[in-house]
């Protein structure tokens, strides 16, 4: 059963901290405690999302509105959290062993290039840290959420990120001066696309990490819009608007790529015949309703076409020159953590740096072949672990197509914390049912045992 209680619960508390936000910080601390307080108290359905992980999740999603050391104190934590409730958990109930393995394998290596030559200072090379594996805080709490939590946990994400790109679009189209003064920005919120057109960027860092949040919605609602049609419709509106608001032209073939890769992960050829079709009559549908409102999105669309003389895609081939030649020197550990990080070149002044623009030769430049290694086994330990048929895995599909396509021409897994969220629901995804068959089975063993002995 769909915990309602505690997904509106916990918006109701989300909105009216954010219209206490509006009025003054004296209020908003008020407020928030007032919530904080009314909420705890509610008591808990068995079956609804722990209190702990749903306020660690609003710490996350929100944390950008706090300074960056607090906002970088909760993803830490969410690292720590992730591992210690793993671990925690009796060993038979577990989920994806091997795949926490390689994640802190990845983890492990990344904390050792803090220490490389070539990083300036140890600030640089944590900031650097931070920016390459902290997603993957994600992927190891997702892992460590119990198994009869996995459906609500999974609603709480959804409908936490849902609110915060409701906010952001409220923002950025009704009070954008406040939007402009609630987060130190990385990126730039304008854009020539359009002729200096301003972008969304709401509560989060810039508009690439905006459209990653809406894109993850859109796939969501994708994935399971035959069984939360009401929900995931809410969430491909709120997701599709955040992505043509933040004028990520990337992001359409990040769609496009997710799309794809959830068709191909179908259990059976007809699934995948119908999955597809149902895709493209939506997609017709959607373009046609789009051309009515707003033929500017599908100026930008068909601007994708256009690639050979754009000159802000070409503007990034002399940075792909330069990563791939920082790797051909030193191809096998790299340059260290934090030396293809996005907006830190001017750290690393006394040593090499490249913008890479694309998020396999960030990892090669940072990590060299032995963090390339890593995370690619690392990726194919999770899709190995992804179980076709279930409910949650076209969806964790397509948010990993989500990075790959966005990390054609940026650095996905920096986006926190977007990428972070990605991860989680990767992690949910991983054996959700095996436990429960395996107890099941087990049962079905010790009855038959029973019976031959009676």
């Amino acid at each position: 059963m769909i915990n309602r209680h505690s997904l509106w619960t916990g918006a109701a508390a989300v909105v009216l901290v954010f219209g206490v936000v509006m009025l003054s910080l004296e209020n908003m601390l008020f407020g928030l405690l007032i919530v904080g307080v009314v909420w705890l108290i509610i008591p808990a359905r068995p079956e609804a999302t722990p209190k702990w992980i749903t306020i660690l999740l609003a710490a996350i999603i929100f944390g950008s509105l706090l300074p960056t050391s607090v906002s970088v104190l909760f993803q830490g934590l969410a690292l720590l959290v992730g591992y210690l409730a793993w671990l925690a958990a009796p060993a038979a109930e577990r989920r994806a062993p091997g795949v926490v393995l390689w994640a802190t394998l990845a983890v492990g290596y990344w904390a050792l290039l803090i220490f490389h030559a070539n990083v300036p200072s140890l600030d640089t090379g944590l900031l650097g840290f931070r920016k390459t594996v902290f997603c993957l805080a994600g992927l190891v709490l997702g892992v460590a959420v119990a198994r009869q939590y996995i459906r609500s946990v999974e609603r709480t994400l959804i409908g936490l990120l849902c609110v915060a790109v409701a906010v952001s679009i409220a923002l950025f189209l009704y009070f954008p001066g406040l939007e402009s003064s609630l987060v130190e920005r990385n990126a730039d919120g304008y854009t020539a696309l359009l002729g200096g057109v301003s972008r969304l960027q709401g509560i989060f860092a810039g508009p690439f990490h905006a459209a990653v949040a809406g894109l993850v919605l859109v796939v969501w609602g994708i994935a399971r819009f035959s069984s939360q049609r009401a929900f995931a419709a809410i969430t491909i509106a709120v997701g599709g608007a955040a992505v043509y608001l933040s004028l990520v032209r990337t992001a359409y073939v990040a769609l496009a790529v997710a799309v794809g890769l959830m068709v191909l992960a179908s259990p059976t050829a007809g699934k995948a015949v119908r999955r597809a079709t149902g895709i493209g009559l939506a997609a017709i549908i959607g373009v046609v309703a789009l051309s009515s409102v707003s033929r500017e999105a599908l100026a930008i669309v068909g601007s994708i076409a256009e690639f050979g003389s754009d000159t802000r895609f070409l503007g990034r081939f002399p940075g792909y020159a330069e990563g791939l030649a920082l790797f051909a020197q030193s191809p096998i550990f790299g340059w260290g953590a934090g030396s293809a990080g996005d907006t830190l070149g001017p750290a690393f002044i006394t040593g090499e740096h490249v913008t890479s623009h694309n998020v396999i030769l960030k990892i090669a430049v940072e990590g060299g072949l032995i963090g390339l290694v890593l995370w690619v086994t690392l990726i194919i330990a999770i899709v190995r672990r992804l179980p076709r048929g279930s409910q949650y895995t076209p969806a964790a599909i397509g948010m990993l197509g989500v990075s790959l396509g966005m990390g054609l021409t940026g650095s996905s897994i920096e986006t926190l914390p977007p990428s972070l969220l990605i991860f989680m629901y990767v992690g949910l995804a991983l054996d959700p049912r095996r436990g429960a068959a395996g107890s099941e089975k087990l049962k079905s063993v010790t009855r038959g045992a029973a019976a031959q002995q009676i």
